[in-house]
């Protein structure tokens, strides 16, 4: 648990503040504590030699800089909301747990305190945290959790994102950069970038409607995207994706939007060819059918004639065995046309 005597004890005197290093400074700069002094704007004021111990950074590479950069992407929403509480109320309700990146790269978990205090006279807010050890073996299973995550990421082929609709940042899981491939890095692509340059022409502006429709109505909605990709040779392919946007809430308010994307190209491609077979089938019973018409009336002509002339020679002098044989034949093959002529019927391809 952070010791919140120091705490107190630090916001209440004016210990930044004294010219000359004093027994306050002293225990500040010895405490067992992570502590730290944000701006404004949420950069690094000050930090102590035991932040810089713990987490590996030297006060110089962290002075001026972003302090949210080092907070886990899961945990900055919820860290932010306590900066702002305590930037406009004078301190933040509770503490918060989050996790820091150390200089390894490595996260911690660690338990924070903010409140406003006066620093160099300017108003900044003092943040003192102490590592929870005691969620070791949570951090264990968050971590194991998050390699399962990846890897069943990489097998469903889908990846999830979030967007910060206040700032528009962007965050990406693994599997995202891999539907999009590219090389998972810490910079995300911006969403200005994923709009115009990979979604079709047509998708970009449906996806930022859509996210401004689920922060003010706070309902899901859902998407079908066409991605632009391209391989070693630079051949450009399409990729159809399925996203589902929903509000990312904090303190009961739409903070971010979060997505889900699944790779569905192969779905839609088989579906493409579905159709195009059973186009293909109805052209090709439509030939089958024109066919069985056209050689069931135009067969019967013919045969009509034959067995008009059969009537005929039967009345004169000819040989008996060749009208015998050629009457046979012609009633076989009238037959089969009656044959098939029944079939049409059957299948509502002839009309009686």
């Amino acid at each position: 648990m952070w010791n919140r005597y120091l705490f107190a004890f630090i916001a209440k005197l004016d210990l930044f503040n004294m010219e000359t290093t004093s027994p306050f400074e002293v225990i500040v700069e010895n405490a067992r504590d992570l502590i730290w002094v944000y701006e404004e704007d949420a950069t690094y004021s000050y930090v102590s030699r035991y932040f810089m111990e713990v987490l590996g950074y030297e006060a110089v590479n962290v002075i001026g800089h972003s302090a949210m950069q080092h907070v886990h992407p899961d945990d900055r929403v919820r860290l932010q909301s306590k900066f702002n509480q305590a930037l406009h109320e004078g301190t933040s309700k509770g503490s918060v747990e989050h996790r820091i990146r150390c200089g390894n790269g490595e996260y911690i978990w660690i338990q924070s305190r903010l409140s406003v205090i006066d620093f160099k006279g300017k108003s900044c807010v003092l943040n003192i945290a102490r590592e929870l050890s005691e969620m070791a073996e949570d951090q264990r299973r968050i971590a194991e959790s998050e390699s399962s995550m990846r890897d069943a990421e990489f097998i469903a082929e889908m990846g999830s994102w979030r967007v910060n609709m206040e700032t528009m940042e962007n965050w990406w899981s693994p599997g995202n950069f891999n539907l999009y491939e590219l090389l998972e890095s810490s910079q995300t692509p911006g969403v200005d970038y994923v709009v115009n340059e990979r979604l079709h022409k047509d998708d970009g502006p449906k996806v930022l409607e859509a996210m401004k429709d689920v922060v003010r109505t706070g309902k899901a909605k859902q998407l079908r995207l066409r991605v632009s990709c391209s391989d070693s040779n630079g051949d450009i392919r399409t990729k159809h994706v399925l996203t589902r946007i929903k509000p990312f809430l904090v303190d009961g308010k739409v903070q971010e939007v979060a997505g889900t994307n699944l790779d569905i190209t192969e779905l839609v491609e088989a579906q493409f060819k579905l159709e195009e077979q059973y186009l293909a089938l109805i052209e090709l019973n439509g030939s089958i059918s024109k066919f069985a018409f056209k050689n069931t009336h135009e067969l019967r002509g013919p045969l009509s004639a034959i067995l008009g002339l059969i009537n005929l020679m039967e009345t004169t002098d000819s040989r008996p065995e060749y009208l015998q044989f050629l009457k046979k034949e012609a009633l076989a093959l009238d037959q089969v046309v009656r044959d098939i002529n029944e079939v049409l019927l059957s299948e509502g391809k002839l009309k009686p």
